[in-house]
């Protein structure tokens, strides 16, 4: 190689550089989410996608005094960055467990079922692909039962539990296993 080439090869290199990295932060950005996302991992419209279908899973479990809805979670990380389905398990009349509380009311937490997570894990999961999957409490609820139903996988997150894709297969397993199991 000559030493024009070599230079040209260099400056082709330098000028590519910032486009290739500046990828990295405009396919999340293009979506919506934190330029320090990674810009391989779910988008928010590939979440989105899926949301309808998890809906309908959550319409088929009968879960007495709760209430539960799916949408689109995230860390916050300068953005919206590590996307997910997220499903939140609320008291049903969580209003009124609002206006107890502004009331100065003390009101028992509400320990959301073992069989209640196990349910809703074995209708999600298959619904989410390879994208991490959210479950969350709402005002009064807790999901401390999950224990009972996973063991010591790795799930547990800041606000409820985080089930990473690796773990996906391991906690419908788990699920699965403790249905049946009850």
């Amino acid at each position: 190689m000559t030493s024009r080439s070599v230079r040209v090869a260099a400056g082709a290199l330098l000028l590519a550089l910032p486009i290739l990295l500046s990828g990295c932060f405009v396919i999340p950005l293009a979506d919506g989410r934190s330029p320090f996302d990674d810009p391989f991992g779910p988008s928010i419209g590939d979440v989105e996608k899926t949301l309808p279908a998890i809906r309908e899973a959550l319409e088929g479990i009968d879960a007495e005094g709760l209430a539960m809805t799916a949408e689109v979670g995230s860390d916050d990380c300068e953005g919206a960055c590590n996307v997910s389905p997220e499903v939140w398990i609320r008291d049903a009349d969580e209003a009124a467990r609002l206006a107890e509380i502004e009331s100065d009311e003390t009101t028992p937490d509400l320990a959301v079922p073992a069989e209640t997570i196990a349910e809703v894990l074995d209708a999600v999961i298959p619904l989410v692909g390879e994208m991490p999957l959210r479950l969350s409490a709402g005002l009064g609820a807790q999901l401390d039962a999950y224990t009972e139903v996973l063991g010591d996988l790795d799930v547990e997150g800041y606000d409820g539990l985080f089930i990473a894709p690796d773990e996906l297969d391991a906690a419908q397993q788990a699920a699965q296993a403790y249905l049946a199991a009850h």
